[in-house]
């Protein structure tokens, strides 16, 4: 079960990049060569974007790899981060039994933040989701009145925030969340 993601996760890796991310690195990375964003560079995104697509366009100025690839290889490491979250708040999420669950999900998740996102792969949409589960797996965790350690749910609150800052109407999320856990305790 996860061969499937492993060797999905390598496909990113070769031509074509999708065009809407590639083109937003493209922004980045003029905005690192001191053009001015919203200025010398038109774009009707919201600015997070482009100081998240900063970082790959700096790694690939510094090492000379393809921007595409440090992008995809950026996102990557955050899925790893955001999958390691998940595996940690697994026992807690899932404190009443669940062992199928328990058996079954880390290999979806997987799933759902390699494969699932096909074509929308390192856009906005994409990097929400990879934020989102940490987050429903730390609601999970409080809405069960489980302890969860403060480090940790301060770097999930973080990756979510910046996650669901990317675009307006990603903030809906987090309130009905927030309003199902509120409605648990």
């Amino acid at each position: 079960f996860y061969v499937l993601p492993l060797a999905w996760a390598v496909a990113y890796l070769f031509p074509p990049a999708d065009f809407d991310a590639s083109l937003i690195l493209a922004v980045a990375q003029r905005w690192l060569e001191g053009e001015r964003l919203y200025v010398d560079l038109v774009d009707v995104n919201p600015p997070l974007i482009f100081v998240l697509n900063l970082i790959p366009a700096a790694i690939a100025k510094l090492t000379g790899l393809s921007g595409p690839v440090v992008m995809v290889l950026c996102v990557l490491a955050l899925i790893g981060a955001a999958f390691r979250l998940c595996l940690k708040l697994l026992s807690p999420a899932l404190r009443d039994g669940g062992g199928t669950v328990r058996m079954a999900l880390p290999p979806l998740l997987l799933f759902a933040l390699i494969v699932f996102p096909g074509e929308m792969f390192c856009q906005r949409e994409h990097l929400m989701l990879v934020v989102l589960f940490p987050y429903v797996m730390l609601a999970a965790a409080r809405a069960a009145a489980t302890p969860v350690p403060n480090g940790q749910r301060l770097t999930i609150a973080l990756l979510a925030a910046i996650g669901f800052a990317l675009k307006p109407y990603f903030l809906a999320i987090p309130v009905l969340i927030e309003l199902f856990v509120l409605v648990r305790r």
